[in-house]
């Protein structure tokens, strides 16, 4: 019997070096881990299947106010975060003082719809202004409820099984595109949502973002050079405060679009990335998998990136969505994105089963952009308990975790996404360093910006650690 408990332990020790390959852990986060564990097997022996199922965000406001595993991760360091939509990161209190009731506000009830006009006599019919509806109403903390339920994804919507949740989720993304990206308000917006996730522990962002989406007061699209100047002010402005954090965007097409549409805009990208080329990084075509068109369809267009590339002068990667998918038999999305280069992918949960795929994903070491949050609310997965992130962690896949639309789903910032999958599939303190390493290493900032911000992230762990083990002393 010690023969055999020697020969496992050192094939624990194995395995746990192949793992964590890369990163190295203080006796200070081993003491943090072992009670980090404790602690999460304590508080999941308190919740019965319920807690797991569904929409899980029901449960909020009990955990937010017990739980110190998610107390723990919300000042937990968080590394990168490389997949959200510019367009769904509102943070739903801010709207409500900031922009819900300015003078220039519009909104049709029957829509669920707001937008920005000069005046009453320029508003579309159907639309009133909402600060004057607002005087009217009789009762004003039910109608500024009756506003916020508008604004992001309600239990019922999810469990309404006759209706497609992409349709109402898709119905709450343009239901504010005509406010937030007006000229004057998308600069506060934008630099809102990035301070939101400054103060959650991120300290580089990724951003998926429209090119030629913000609009003048006469309704005219800016210019890509005056949008890009929008970008790079707020950026300023955030980096005198937080020297330290950086932003890039991954310009995102639809899927809707012909062939000839996607090439345009494929060159659109490549043009606005060789003047911009410290804030653009990558290329993407959004929109839900099952419903438009498959990468297959729209590699005539893709293909002819390389071609454009030479002849511009410039490198746009692609980092596609796929495997986000409830069509599995038909759908050969995840076969496309790799044949087609893609360096990162966007979800990938149906990866878990391809074993072959997942053997090339590793061994080409392409990072998932696994959203948890998203993936349940949007009805991938109704058990948060059966996400496959562990699986391809332990498989040595390499993988970031991500909020992909947080303000459409009630929350800001990634806490969140880190909180229920630690709690559900049993992740530990080295799992998600492990994710919060993988964020960085995988990102495309230049390899001295990945060590700079590495080295701020180690001194950020030490600290965590620091004060999680001091702040537990019961455990």
């Amino acid at each position: 019997m010690e023969d055999y408990l020697k020969k496992r332990q050192e094939f624990e020790r194995e395995i746990t070096t192949a793992k964590y390959n890369g990163i190295a852990f203080t006796p200070l986060e081993e003491e943090a881990n072992k009670l980090y564990r404790q602690i999460l097997i304590s508080e999941r022996a308190t919740k019965d299947d319920s807690f797991y199922k569904g929409y899980t965000l029901k449960h909020r406001e009990q955990f937010e106010k017990e739980s110190r595993i998610f107390k723990a991760i919300q000042k937990l360091p968080k590394g990168a975060v490389l997949h959200i939509h510019t367009d769904c990161c509102m943070d739903i209190d801010w709207f409500m003082e900031e922009l819900a009731y300015h003078e220039n506000t519009y909104f049709n009830q029957e829509t669920s719809t707001f937008k920005y006009f000069q005046n009453a006599e320029k508003a579309e019919p159907g639309f009133k202004n909402l600060r004057e509806e607002r005087e009217k109403a009789s009762d004003k903390s039910q109608f500024d409820a009756q506003i916020r339920k508008c604004l992001f994804v309600q239990e019922e919507d999810r469990m309404v099984s006759k209706e497609n949740i992409w349709a109402t989720f898709e119905k709450k993304i343009m239901s504010i595109a005509g406010v937030t990206y007006f000229r004057e308000h998308f600069p506060r917006y934008l630099k809102k949502y990035i301070e939101n996730f400054i103060k959650d522990g991120v300290i580089h962002i990724e951003a998926r973002a429209f090119l030629g989406f913000t609009f003048n007061e006469d309704g005219s699209n800016l210019t890509v050079k005056e949008e890009m100047e929008i970008y790079s002010k707020v950026l300023n402005e955030v980096k005198a405060e937080h020297p330290y954090f950086t932003y890039q965007l991954v310009i995102q097409g639809l899927k809707m679009w012909d062939v000839n549409q996607i090439e345009q805009y494929m060159r659109d990208a490549l043009i606005a990335k060789k003047h911009h080329p410290e804030l653009i990084c990558a290329f993407d075509l959004v929109q839900e998998e099952d419903a438009f068109k498959t990468m297959l369809e729209m590699a005539p267009a893709l293909i002819k990136m390389k071609e454009m590339q030479a002849e511009i002068g410039v490198e746009l990667p692609f980092v596609f969505h796929g495997g986000e998918s409830l069509h599995t038999l038909k759908n050969t999305n995840l076969f496309d994105v790799l044949l087609l280069g893609t360096k990162r992918i966007g979800h990938g949960i149906n990866l878990s089963q391809h074993s072959y795929l997942l053997e090339k994903i590793k061994n080409d070491e392409i990072c998932l952009e696994i959203c948890p949050v998203s993936n349940q609310i949007l009805k991938y997965i109704d058990d948060i308990r059966l996400h496959p992130i562990k699986t391809f962690l332990n498989y040595g896949v390499k993988v970031s975790i991500n909020p992909d639309d947080p303000g459409f789903f009630g929350y800001n910032g990634v806490s969140m996404d880190f909180f229920f999958v630690s709690f559900g599939t049993q992740l530990d303190y080295k799992d998600l360093k492990l994710c919060a390493y993988n964020s960085i290493q995988y990102s495309f900032l230049s390899a001295d910006q990945k060590k700079a911000a590495w080295e701020e992230l180690e001194k950020r762990f030490q600290v965590w650690c620091k004060w999680f083990i001091e702040s537990n002393p019961s455990s």
